[in-house]
């Protein structure tokens, strides 16, 4: 048969070595070897002159030896590289845990973040590990122990004492020794010396002898508080006296001398200093037959001091009583109302004092319960004991002041009770327990050392059940997109009216709870911790990627946010990819490919849904790149309009927005937009629908917005989402007319007006509340401080509460009115704007004046249907306002007649100025008939009952910058007994007044006037095009429809072709405005629409 298998001599020599005993260095060798063993068998091969030759059996024979003897040498191979690699590890994990040992004893707090940093190579993390659990242990002291001396820190700046105390006692609960604890000591010493001070100037005051006060001053002057209020109190009655003292002495010896003009002057003295009783003084006015009395400039200003402590009385303002004390001791008053003034205010006093107390002992509390160890039975104890203090003083348990006390007591009482879940939970080590001991962890924001390790058993736990899951969600997944590949347009759009349905009690309640700091995205369990997520990172790029975890970055995250299997990790990566891509950060020369991406794999990929909202509100947090950050809430309003995060994660997406929505701009509607999509989104489900690229791409052109839109009367605002591709006449009739039920024929009748809201103004906590307070209860300005401290970082939550027991934040024209006060009167200015901000307003349209200096609007307009509202906010964003929406009648018919709907409207337009009414004879009249109206058809008692049912929020600003609410309020008094008795009568008087005015029934416009060179009003309705002099009193001209031949727009002009009937000549009209379309838009519906409004 011959020798099939053939090989030469150098491959035969390598492929068969292996299996020689000993070594060899030539081919024959080998064959000898092969021999020796027997695997080589004489006349089974042959050597020629080049190769070697086997049968095919032999050959069989070597390569089964051969394939053996391979084995075991992988097998050495391995058993040395295996060795070298665990020795390796072995050093690697020594020197981790060496290094968190090192770090645990220095308690250094970089060594120690730095350290654990690399505990995400050790094995689950190393958290069964007791040197890792000690170093995470050890590292949270330490950082309690950093917030225990800023606490002690931010006490000594502020010389509270109650801060001092609750700041001094946390540290001795630590057994912390610092330096700083001894400066609060020795500041604790000088406050209580200062105290003494103050206590000694009082008692001096209430004794009113120039000794004791001279002794009090002394004291103060020693502990350098003469600019202390009572130090000031002290020396205004030391000069009170003093001054007393010299006119008694003078008056005296004008008496003796007979000196009657000397008399009469000294008893005038007497008289301004309040002090008509005295026996001199009553025979001074028997010598010089006349009655002390002061001048009619102290009289004056005596009188409005009493007037002002008048108020701070009914106001329970302390800080009001606190400046008016020294002027009612340089003036001597007396009487009923000063004694009650100073009992108010030391009543006042001791509540700010105890309030103070409460703050600073809730703060500690506080602070505790996010440490390591948490809070105990005996620090709820301790709010038990202030609560019922708090009581003794007066309190009712709804004040609000109890309230919060209680709420926080309920918070705290719940976290020891939860402590005992929790151990047991861990003790057990049973799945079910631990989740619902994470269910309450989650529910109460726990952050102790136990709640940390229930997110570890969980984290684990889940881990594990995702990656036995991949299967079944990879069939989930194919079953998905073949959803998607069966989506119709007609389901696009029945699915819009499904979006817009009016908000789920649910919802409301969804973002209630989520107003709860505990759903700070950045608290989410499921969030890998910083050792896990930078296991991968480079040690030198370890610092910045752990900083920047849930941070805006440019750079690739190494892994998923959350805890998620490999497999799906990296699709996350590549999600975040296509996020940095679409928002400019990484170049990719199709943007809006990587958005559908984003979107698809959410669609098709559920599992990845709570990583993709991480991603994405990671990447506006910080982000100081304005494009970037603008894009990535557009990404965040195309997810919340596509799919729903998951119930769990849920409340921390509202809580993002929620924090979000109070930013200016942009950003904040943005915020509002994603919190009502999220309404509908959450209660359908993901959309059956793949993302539109021709609708992602106009999310580059202009934004989505949540269109906030009033209407008159008590209908509840419309909220309607905007899409960048929707223009307003897509958004009537997509949503605006659906949602009001008005009938097609009526359609053209109502058009959607816009004006300039106030610009934005980020207001703190403290503003917002102090502002809250002066709308709905004065008496509750002395606490807002103990409120700030209280609910500091749950804004949400406390202004959620307030709203429900009072009612809605003051709106931006009452905030206005709010903050100005009683502060001037000064005219608004109606005068042309200057050229820069003409040109700002004129963009909002596209509109641009190069050569005048064209007003401003200042009533709202209706937007002409092919605008895109997104372009509309978008412009006046850019000028530093928001747009103001507003749907109503556009249209009327000539000689319409009143209906509840138009007196509605009219009412609504008067109150904000789109009404104008010139003469305050006339607005006071209307400003009643609205308060009688609040007042359930009765008219108010007097000027008082004005104020508190609400005279500023029915008082036109104009008014109100011109006036101040007591004035007008007065002024109202006059027309009481003309109103109505019955809410028809009120409304019919209402109509009535309106219907006098001039631009009744007008849309106005602002225009330039040539000949003035300042402002016209441009008045549209039934009867024509009218030009009306800037306060709205009188018609200029009149260009009736029928007199207008054409008319058209430019970027600054409106204008008509008029015939003069008389004449018969015919003349172009131009008139410059940056509302030339809006007019035209509106003149071309009157003049298009004739028979159907009577015209």
């Amino acid at each position: 048969m011959g020798y099939p298998v053939r090989r030469d001599f150098k491959e035969f020599l390598q492929r068969y070595r292996c299996l020689a005993k000993a070594t060899v260095k030539a081919h024959t060798d080998l064959c000898q070897d092969l021999e020796k063993q027997k695997l080589l068998i004489k006349g089974e091969y042959q050597i020629g002159n080049t190769k070697v030759f086997m049968r095919t059996e032999q050959a069989n024979i070597l390569e089964g030896k051969r394939e053996a003897s391979l084995v075991d040498v992988v097998a050495k191979i391995q058993k040395v590289v295996r060795g070298w690699l665990e020795r390796t590890r072995y050093k690697m994990f020594s020197k981790i845990l060496k290094d968190l040992a090192s770090a645990t004893k220095a308690k250094d707090e970089a060594k120690l973040e730095n350290a654990l940093q690399n505990v995400g190579k050790l094995p689950y993390l190393g958290n069964h590990i007791p040197t890792v659990q000690k170093a995470k242990e050890t590292l949270a002291h330490v950082k309690e122990s950093k917030k225990v001396l800023k606490m002690i820190e931010d006490a000594i700046a502020q010389r509270d004492m109650n801060a001092i105390n609750s700041a001094l006692k946390a540290a001795k609960e630590i057994g912390l020794s610092d330096p700083l604890t001894q400066k609060a000591e020795a500041l604790k010493s000088t406050i209580e010396k200062e105290r003494g001070t103050k206590d000694l100037l009082e008692k001096a005051i209430a004794s009113n002898k120039a000794d004791d006060l001279k002794k009090a001053l002394a004291q103060a002057q020693k502990m350098k508080m003469m600019d202390h209020p009572a130090a000031k109190d002290a020396a205004s009655a030391l000069d009170h006296i003093e001054k007393e003292s010299k006119a008694l002495k003078a008056l005296e010896a004008a008496i003796k001398k007979g000196d009657n003009a000397a008399v009469i002057a000294n008893l005038t003295i007497m008289a301004e200093l309040g002090n008509t009783e005295h026996p001199l003084v009553k025979k001074g006015q028997e010598v010089s037959k006349q009655m002390a009395k002061a001048s009619k400039e102290t009289e004056a200003k005596m009188k409005e001091v009493e007037r002002l402590l008048k108020n701070a009385v009914a106001d329970k303002d302390l800080g009001a009583l606190k400046e008016l004390n020294p002027q009612v001791i340089m003036y001597g008053i007396k009487g009923a109302v000063v004694e009650e003034a100073k009992a108010l205010m030391r009543e006042l006093q001791a509540k700010e004092e105890k309030f103070s107390e409460l703050a600073a002992v809730m703060h500690a509390v506080e602070v505790k319960a996010s440490s390591y160890d948490g809070i105990t039975a005996a620090d709820v104890k301790g709010l038990s004991d202030l609560l019922a203090q708090a009581k003794k003083m007066g309190y009712k348990d709804d004040d609000d002041e109890i309230q919060g006390i209680k709420d926080f007591q309920a918070r705290m009482q719940a976290q020891v009770e939860a402590h005992g879940l929790l151990k047991k939970a861990l003790d057990s080590g049973d799945d079910k327990q631990l989740k619902k001991a994470m269910d309450t962890v989650q529910e109460l924001g726990l952050e102790t050392g136990l709640a940390q390790k229930v997110r570890e058993a969980v984290g684990l736990y889940e881990m594990e059940q995702a990656e036995a899951n991949l299967e079944k969600a990879a069939a989930l997944t194919e079953k998905i997109k073949k959803e998607l590949k069966e989506s119709t347009e007609d389901d696009r759009s029945d699915e819009k009216l499904a979006l817009m349905e009016k908000k789920t009690k649910a919802h409301q309640k969804l973002v209630a709870d989520a107003s709860d700091t505990k759903y700070d995205f950045q608290k989410y369990y499921k969030i890998r911790e910083d050792s896990d997520y930078l296991e991968y990172v480079p040690s030198e790029a370890k610092q910045g990627f752990g900083d920047r975890k849930l941070k805006s970055q440019t750079k690739l995250i190494p892994k998923s946010l959350l805890q998620l299997p490999q497999a799906m990790s990296k699709t996350a990566i590549q999600v975040h990819k296509s996020i940095l891509q679409y928002c400019g950060d990484l170049a990719n020369p199709y943007p809006n490919t990587m958005a559908r991406f984003m979107i698809v794999t959410a669609l098709e990929q559920p599992g990845l849904v709570d990583e993709i909202y991480c991603q994405l509100m990671k990447h506006v947090v910080e982000n100081n790149r304005p494009v970037s950050e603008d894009r990535g809430w557009g990404l965040l309003c195309m997810a919340t309009s596509a799919f729903p995060p998951s119930p769990e994660f849920a409340p921390f997406v509202v809580n993002f927005c929620l924090n979000n929505r109070t930013r200016g701009g942009l950003i904040g509607n943005y915020a509002k937009l994603c919190i009502v999509q999220l309404d509908g989104r959450i209660r359908l489900g993901a959309t059956k629908l793949l993302p539109d690229l021709k609708v992602i791409d106009t999310y580059s052109q202009r934004p989505p917005i949540l269109a906030i839109i009033q209407q008159p009367g008590d209908k509840d605002p419309l909220e309607i989402p905007v899409t960048p591709d929707e223009d307003l006449d897509a958004v009537f009739n997509d949503a605006i007319y659906p949602i009001t039920g008005i009938s097609e024929s009526e359609q053209i009748m109502y058009g959607l007006f816009v004006i300039d809201g106030k610009p934005k103004n980020d207001r703190s906590l403290k503003q917002r509340l102090t502002l809250f307070y002066k709308k709905h209860n004065p008496a509750k300005l002395v606490h807002v401080d103990y409120f700030v401290a209280s609910w500091s970082g749950n804004d949400e939550a406390l202004f959620h509460t307030l709203t429900k027991k009072y009612g809605p934040e003051p709106t931006a024209a009452e905030a206005e009115a709010l903050e100005r006060g009683n502060k001037g009167k000064e005219k608004k200015n109606l005068l042309v704007m200057s050229i820069t901000a003409a040109k700002n307003a004129g963009k909002r349209l596209g509109f641009v004046s190069d050569q005048k200096e064209l007003p401003s609007p200042q009533h709202s307009w209706a937007l002409p249907w092919w605008v895109f509202p997104g372009d509309v906010f978008l412009r006046m964003v850019k000028q530093g306002v928001e747009p103001v929406f507003t749907f109503k009648r556009k249209l009327f018919k000539k000689g319409e007649k009143a209906s509840a709907e138009l007196v509605d409207q009219v009412k609504m337009d008067f109150v904000n100025g789109d009404q104008v009414v010139p003469n305050f004879d006339e607005a006071k009249e209307l400003i009643t008939i609205l308060l009688a109206m609040r007042n359930g058809a009765k008219a108010p008692k007097d000027a008082a009952h004005m104020l508190d049912l609400g005279l500023k929020e029915v008082t036109p600003i104009d008014w109100l910058s011109q006036k101040t609410p007591q004035e007008i309020a007065e002024a109202c008094e006059a027309c009481l007994s003309s109103l109505g008795s019955n809410a028809k009568q009120l409304n019919d008087q209402f109509w009535a007044i309106c219907q006098k005015q001039i631009t009744f029934g007008m849309s106005l416009f602002s225009i330039y006037d040539e000949k003035s060179q300042g402002r016209v009003l441009g008045g549209v309705d039934p009867k024509g095009f009218h030009l009306v002099s800037e306060t709205g009193d009188q018609v200029l001209t009149t260009f009736v429809y029928r007199n207008i031949k054409e008319f058209g727009a430019t970027q600054s002009y409106f204008w008509m072709k008029v015939i003069e009937p008389k004449a018969g000549k015919e003349e172009t009209v131009y008139l410059p405005t940056i509302q030339a379309w809006d007019i035209y838009a509106l003149v071309y519906d009157y003049t298009h629409n004739a028979q159907l409004l009577n015209l």
